[in-house]
């Protein structure tokens, strides 16, 4: 049987890579929940993305919102472009996130991490411009093609 890669696109293939943290394993990195919260996303882990949340942030409504967001988009790739630890336990980092639409869409974000009792939640983000695929980068998707030959037709 072959193990399916990461849906976060790290390299790695889900089983050493998101799914431990999806089953219980407190990330290291916020980097590394933000990947995991990605690949919860696709795969639709709605409780995993309620508990990865900042407890200020807990909301009924959120899922609800999750289980729409979940319904309606495709995700294609991601793209993690800055991660920082900041003082007291905080870091920040930035990403984009494409989803399948017309034209292709993309979410682009800067996302507050907080640390509580040794594990990683996700406080806020910053939404930011889109930024455009250079033609002769590798495709955001994971195809190992360059982005003008997948996604950038």
């Amino acid at each position: 049987m072959t193990e399916l890669a990461c849906p976060c696109l790290s390299g790695e293939q889900y089983p050493q890579c998101c799914q431990p943290l999806h089953d219980g394993l407190p990330s290291q990195t916020a980097e590394g929940l933000m990947r995991s919260r990605y690949s919860a996303f696709v795969l639709g882990k709605i409780d995993y993305l309620l508990d990865t949340l900042a407890p200020e942030q807990r909301q009924q409504i959120h899922r609800e919102q999750l289980q729409e967001t979940i319904t309606q988009t495709h995700w294609l790739g991601l793209q993690v472009l800055d991660s920082s630890l900041d003082a007291n336990d905080e870091a920040t980092v930035e990403f984009v996130a494409w989803y399948q639409d017309t034209p292709m869409g993309q979410l682009h974000e800067r996302s507050r991490f907080c640390k509580i009792e040794q594990r990683w939640f996700y406080l806020d983000g910053v939404m930011l411009k889109p930024i455009k695929p250079e033609r002769n980068s590798p495709c955001f998707c994971g195809s190992g093609q360059k982005f003008k030959r997948c996604h950038g037709r």
